[in-house]
């Protein structure tokens, strides 16, 4: 079945493969939430073995691109060059920049039956593209803890309080904060923490966290308020 080859090929819903050529302009237009009716594209070609490890899924601009890398597969070896969010741009030299996900599968699964697939990935170039890193990418905090520092991983989109609890960060590191706290309602104050932002497009104080830190400089954040956005240092009080 259909689903049962997707299985034997080491995808979930949709997938691709990795290593990198060289970048190459490409030029892509449609609707998108980030870009403008024409986004210029860094594309990278790449020649994967099965299993690929690459989840793709239709995208909101049109065309499809990565929603999931997984550990097992050939993508994860590449780093940093696939990422959640890049745009599949062709597959086997056949432009697919803006098919649908059906007839991007169909290309992969045809390549696939060689034991390996090329394709081509593209994400945003240039001066005009948005810093902001895809949900779901993962991304490492620098926690500082009573002057000692440790480095956890985390998930764009995610909550940073449920971030730091999740990787056994002490957040509420006295008595009072413990018996206190108002379990990440945003209303009792004793998750804030400072972040100092590295990569990724952090945004400010909200107008709600800026009237209940307005006697804290701009860096001290609501944890339970604040979304990870990027590789940040975060310094816990206490």
């Amino acid at each position: 079945s259909h689903l049962l080859f997707l299985s034997l090929l080491g995808l979930s819903s949709g997938f691709l493969p990795p290593y990198l050529a060289r970048p190459t302009p490409y030029v892509v237009s449609g609707r998108t939430q980030l870009f403008s009716t024409e986004v210029e594209l860094d594309a990278r070609e790449f020649t994967l073995t099965l299993p690929m490890g690459l989840v793709i899924e239709d995208s909101d601009t049109g065309g499809v691109e990565v929603i999931e890398i997984t550990d097992s597969g050939s993508a994860a070896s590449q780093g940093d060059k696939i990422a959640v969010g890049d745009k599949v741009l062709s597959v086997g030299g056949t432009p697919c920049d803006s098919s649908d996900f059906d007839s991007v599968m169909g290309l992969i699964m045809a390549a696939a039956e060689t034991g390996s697939v090329s394709l081509a990935l593209g994400r945003p170039k240039g001066d005009g593209a948005p810093d902001a890193i895809p949900d779901g990418t993962v991304v490492k905090l620098t926690v500082i803890e009573k002057g000692a520092d440790r480095v956890v991983e985390g998930k764009v989109g995610d909550n940073l309080r449920q971030v730091l609890l999740d990787n056994k960060v002490n957040l509420y590191n006295s008595m009072m904060k413990k018996m206190s706290n108002c379990g990440g309602g945003g209303q009792c104050l004793t998750c804030k923490v400072i972040v100092e932002p590295g990569t990724g497009a952090w945004p400010a104080r909200s107008e709600y966290e800026e009237q209940k830190l307005k006697k804290f400089p701009d860096n001290v954040r609501l944890a339970c308020m604040a979304v990870v956005e990027g590789e940040a240092k975060v310094e816990v009080e206490g």
